[in-house]
């Protein structure tokens, strides 16, 4: 989850040193969630130093930062930037205005993190919760912060997407201490998941369950048709199983699809028709490649193609794809997400294989 934190201490300088505090260890909890964290500049008296820092400061190195910077801004952060051991990205916008920059980077953001602050922060916080992305105020240090989290809290159930309840808005609010970061972030979490549920449409949901269902019998009726349907019909001959094969596995990458976007829907992503019909896609093409790959794996062993294949061999051969292609399927996302990991390393010329 992308997570945008904003704030300072301009609104009180005896604020600063809790503020800091507070930024550290919140940027040291979002790195060990494993979220990517946005910030803009670094200029002491903004939180964005210390979130940061803290990030840094997580043991497994799991930080991943994104600098965003207007057009004609000096560079900040360059000496942490230099350091290829740090996953710290800059990133430039086109307009020389901090509040073009802020607007162009809360369209993109999963969430909004706000603590102290100024008019810049409750213009923020504003125009997040009027875009429909979540944001988390922390009131105790008081500052836009805490205008913001008064502003929310006159309508609780709207600002918050009825994620969270009334002990734990006005925790928020309460003092600083011993596991506030923890309880923010995961309050964080629990708003964002809430927010995007109630983006997906109910006929898109609807949808998923059908397909995942006719995805589940056809992949069944394909897989048992010969041994039970083909000794039945008289037409039906041994070549055809292969071709039979590629509606099978093609039913299990589609089964994998479905359960992934569904558990998207359930972990608190948002779906949209456009997300459902590329899924569908290429669950389908994990399917075929599957077949392909054991159609290239008969080829590599025996030199040709066996296109006539028994029952047995049948249920076997395709019982075994489906399982490959049902799994691909379902682990998408991660695939792609270590594809580009591992691509954008070697361009860098920084790639390292992983310790077993």
């Amino acid at each position: 989850m992308k997570v945008l934190v904003v704030g300072s201490s301009r609104f009180d300088v005896t604020a600063k040193p809790a503020i800091d505090k507070a930024g550290r260890e919140l940027g040291k909890r979002l790195a060990e969630c494993g979220h990517t964290i946005l910030v803009g500049a670094d200029d002491p008296e903004d939180v964005d130093p210390s979130v940061v820092e803290g990030a840094l400061e997580e043991r497994n190195n799991k930080a991943s930062i994104e600098v965003h910077v207007p057009h004609g801004v000096p560079a900040p952060y360059t000496s942490k930037n230099a350091d290829p051991k740090l996953n710290l990205k800059i990133v430039w916008h086109q307009f020389p205005n901090w509040d073009v920059t802020s607007m162009e980077v809360i369209r993109k953001v999963d969430a909004v993190l706000a603590i102290g602050g100024r008019t810049g922060v409750i213009q923020a916080g504003i125009s997040a919760w009027m875009m429909g992305v979540p944001i988390v105020p922390v009131g105790y240090f008081g500052g836009g912060a805490k205008v913001l989290w008064d502003y929310g809290s006159s309508r609780r159930a709207e600002f918050y997407h009825e994620g969270i309840d009334d002990v734990e808005i006005d925790r928020l609010a309460s003092p600083w201490g011993r596991g506030s970061a923890d309880f923010v972030v995961e309050i964080l979490e629990r708003v964002a998941k809430a927010a995007n549920l109630a983006k997906t449409p109910r006929n898109l949901l609807y949808l998923e369950l059908a397909l995942m269902f006719v995805a589940l019998v056809g992949w069944i009726f394909f897989l048992t048709f010969p041994s039970i349907f083909g000794s039945a019909v008289t037409w039906w001959r041994n070549e055809y199983n292969i071709p039979l094969m590629f509606a099978t596995v093609s039913a299990s990458g589609l089964l994998g699809a479905s359960m992934q976007t569904l558990r998207n829907i359930r972990g608190g992503a948002t779906v949209t028709g456009r997300r459902i019909f590329i899924d569908t896609a290429l669950g389908i093409t994990a399917g075929v490649v599957s077949a392909m790959l054991y159609l290239l794996a008969q080829v590599g062993i025996n030199g040709a193609v066996t296109v006539a294949i028994s029952e047995t061999d049948y249920i076997r051969v395709a019982l075994i794809v489906s399982m490959a292609s049902l799994f691909a399927a379902l682990y998408l996302d991660a695939a792609f997400a270590r594809f580009d990991k591992v691509r954008d390393s070697v361009i860098k010329s920084n790639f390292k294989e992983p310790e077993s």
